[in-house]
């Protein structure tokens, strides 16, 4: 919850601990800028190795700030490893999809300039499915968007 009204404020404090979720096996914190008047959105994900999105894809560029971890990012037709203190920068339109490679945690920050976030496609993340799925190089566990 901020501590301030987001519709007459100049100024917003908004604490990580209330964008906070903890889906199965990953803590998320997503904050949609519109109801601030910003037209930038962004995540913070922590997940544990093997676990990352389903190849997905949106009307809007993502960029990922890798703090902590490594993961594979496949992008379109490409696919790159990527650690701490590196930024990957994933087109509008391009399907993509990230997996933790592991051993330890995945720390990501992901922003966007989507304004509704998930909403915007009619898609949000469901729990982890403990599956092998295909194409998984990681052999691990995927988070699968839901539509509609």
């Amino acid at each position: 919850m901020a501590t301030s009204d987001p519709a007459n404020s100049e100024f917003h404090l908004i604490r990580l601990s209330d964008l906070a979720s903890s889906p199965e096996g990953i803590s998320l914190a997503r904050f949609e800028g519109k109801p601030y008047g910003v037209a930038v959105s962004f995540s913070i994900v922590e997940n544990e190795p093997g676990i990352g999105s389903d190849l997905h894809d949106h009307p809007y560029a993502e960029i990922f700030v890798i703090h902590a971890g490594r993961c594979l990012i496949t992008a379109g037709s490409q696919e790159l490893e990527i650690g701490p203190q590196e930024i990957a920068v994933v087109g509008p339109g391009t399907p993509h999809r990230f997996v933790n490679l592991g051993p330890g945690r995945l720390k990501v920050l992901s922003v966007s300039t989507r304004v509704v976030g998930w909403l915007l496609v009619g898609c949000k993340y469901s729990p982890p499915k403990r599956a092998e799925r295909p194409g998984n190089r990681s052999g691990g566990t995927i988070l699968r968007p839901r539509c509609g």
